[in-house]
């Protein structure tokens, strides 16, 4: 493929610029693991908007048609308590909510038209306007179900700006549901990644295939470019190892990040950085060190939550 094609295909994504940004698949473990219960009962009022919120989380929590979800008041909860008829593979979650509701000043600018003996011009004058501000802080908390003793105490916080203050408070508490029922298990989402131009035509070409989604054929591309670099300036050299570090991360192979691919990672861009330093390639090595964590908190939520399942069912 010409430098010229390869250029007219990258003007998609970036223009043609001396790097591009794609957007990858990535996992983030649960910040509330209690996906790892075979039960949950969620507990608090059955109205209003705590009502609302707990909803939105048994309804999130009881897509995994093995888990069992209850939907109860706390009165309910001390009596099955009492009469010792939770299980030990019981998690009870809560909620506590705040709003706040004031208004906050913003300065803005107007035109006036100021007209004289010799003719009219227009002025920008500045005021002072105030519009309304909502703030609404949910604290999850989550309980053994059978001993009341507390697992984890998390808080989520939403702030929102506008004219109209009761709709700001429905936006609020629909912001609330996403960030709670995000926080309940594992979830995919796309990262952002920058990647080089480095005008070596089949790390250019790998560049263009990863933009295009096309995980594992730019990869490919990128590891046979690292064989192609003899002659090349450290400059060009340190771009092609930084590009196929990157693609070593958001394309491990079908096991994913596992050690052995976050070491091969870590060899590219450690060459890269070795060979022109950057801030760039630094960041990207804390980035790989960060997705090592996530792998290590995800297998471990997976184990837990397989032998807590199997515990229920005798696997």
């Amino acid at each position: 493929m010409s430098l010229l094609r390869l250029c007219l295909l990258m003007v998609l994504v970036s223009g043609c610029a001396h790097s591009v940004l794609i957007r990858a698949p990535g996992t983030l473990p649960a910040r509330v693991p209690v996906q790892v219960f075979p039960s949950v009962w969620v507990v608090g009022v059955a109205d209003q908007d705590e009502g609302y919120l707990l909803d939105r989380l048994a309804t999130q929590l009881a897509q995994d048609p093995r888990r069992e979800v209850r939907r109860l008041d706390a009165a309910q909860l001390k009596v099955a308590r009492e009469a010792a008829q939770v299980s030990g593979m019981t998690a009870v979650v809560q909620l506590q909510l705040t709003l706040s509701s004031g208004t906050q000043d913003y300065v803005d600018t107007m035109p006036v038209q100021y007209c004289g003996m010799f003719g009219c011009s227009v002025q920008y004058q500045s005021y002072v306007n105030m519009i309304a501000q909502v703030t609404g802080t949910a604290t999850l908390t989550v309980q053994e179900g059978a001993t009341a003793r507390e697992l984890q105490r998390e808080r989520f916080s939403v702030t929102l700006t506008g004219e109209d203050e009761l709709a700001l408070q429905n936006e609020l508490w629909e912001q609330m549901a996403q960030q709670l029922t995000s926080a309940v298990g594992v979830r995919q989402v796309k990262e952002p990644y920058h990647l080089y131009r480095s005008k070596q035509e089949l790390a250019d070409q790998g560049v263009v295939l990863l933009s295009r989604g096309k995980w594992a054929e730019g990869r490919a591309q990128l590891e046979r470019a690292v064989q192609q670099l003899g002659g090349l300036d450290k400059q060009t050299q340190a771009k092609v190892w930084y590009d196929l570090g990157i693609a070593r991360m958001i394309a491990p192979g079908p096991k994913g990040l596992t050690e052995q691919a976050a070491a091969a990672a870590q060899r590219a861009l450690t060459w890269a950085e070795r060979l022109a330093p950057s801030p760039t390639h630094r960041t990207a090595l804390k980035r790989l060190a960060e997705l090592r964590k996530r792998r290590t908190i995800i297998d471990d939520q997976q184990r837990a939550e397989r032998h807590n399942f199997g515990l229920i069912t005798g696997g």
